[in-house]
């Protein structure tokens, strides 16, 4: 499965459905030049992520690390942690993303897996991330998983879920043992991070004139340090962020909306429509019009073609 873009609430958390509540996880085959930005946003949500490049170099950024991992190396990024992918000078690149809830290692809330193996780590200051390379022995039987993980999935063949929950079970005891029982482990999880807290703000008010003095207010900053610390985490400014993220909401409308592309230049906090169509253009390479004709008239040969089989 293929996703061209990332959904985001006013709390900044991806809206994503990840799978249902009898079986939480999703997996995705993503090639990152089909996102709507030609990257992968800033985001964070409550599930776990495994991830394998599969084709190309990809640059991951979590939090404010950036690093970038070439075909057969991963990536493991614990709940809660913001990150963002993109293609690695110009490259076409394709990672399979795993997403599941930790209650498919842990079992049930209170269990002895979930309190000594699971919990610990969830969320930890000091487990944001682990990089998985394929030089290493047992990260490379975790990466092979992961694909193991992707040809399951897609198949669905009988008792899949099973053979899925049992992998992810082997590839968190792995984990845990050769990895986070050595980290060292705070009393409680790291306070919301002042980034989060100003993604938050721009996504719940990126229909309103965004006002820098508010942002640096919600922070407790100077204007100046509010900018500095967002670049310096994030890599692009707070107004560059806010851009990309009335971009990605106004794709969003033009897909699953009639509205027209004036009222949508509006619901996305554009001052007037030539201004959303020249920077839609800018970003994209098309004019808002085109791409909802482009992506309608492609849905609609999909179901053509599946009507005839």
């Amino acid at each position: 499965m293929q996703t061209y873009n990332i959904i985001i609430d006013g709390n900044k958390k991806e809206t994503t459905r990840h799978g249902g509540y009898e079986f939480p996880l999703a997996l995705y085959h993503t090639r990152i030049c089909k996102n709507i930005l030609g990257f992968i946003d800033w985001h964070w949500h409550e599930e776990l992520q495994l991830s394998v490049v599969i084709q190309g170099q990809v640059e991951f950024q979590v939090n404010e690390d950036i690093m970038v991992l070439k075909t057969g190396e991963g990536l493991f990024v614990n709940k809660g942690q913001l990150h963002r992918s993109s293609n690695y000078q110009h490259s076409d690149s394709t990672y399979i993303c795993v997403d599941f809830q930790a209650n498919l290692v842990s079992g049930f809330e209170g269990s002895v897996l979930s309190r000594k193996y699971v919990q610990p780590y969830l969320e930890n200051a000091a487990l944001p991330y682990l990089v998985l390379k394929n030089t290493e022995p047992w990260q490379n039987t975790i990466l092979e998983q992961i694909k193991t993980l992707g040809g399951l999935f897609e198949a669905k063949a009988p008792y899949y879920e099973w053979e899925m929950t049992l992998l992810l079970e082997q590839i968190w005891l792995a984990l845990v043992k050769n990895n986070f029982a050595a980290q060292a482990l705070p009393a409680e999880a790291a306070a919301k991070t002042t980034c989060k807290q100003i993604i938050g703000y721009i996504r719940q008010h990126y229909m309103e004139k965004v006002n820098l003095t508010d942002l640096a207010q919600l922070v407790n900053m100077s204007e100046g340090a509010c900018c500095r610390e967002f670049k310096r985490a994030m890599k692009c400014t707070i107004f560059e962020y806010l851009m990309n993220y009335r971009l990605s909401e106004s794709a969003r409308l033009l897909l699953t909306t009639e509205d027209s592309i004036t009222e949508i230049a509006y619901q996305c906090g554009f001052s007037s429509a030539s201004y959303f169509i020249g920077q839609f253009k800018k970003k994209t390479d098309t004019t808002p019009l085109a791409y909802r004709k482009d992506k309608v008239e492609h849905k609609e040969g999909i179901l053509s073609a599946m009507g005839k089989q």
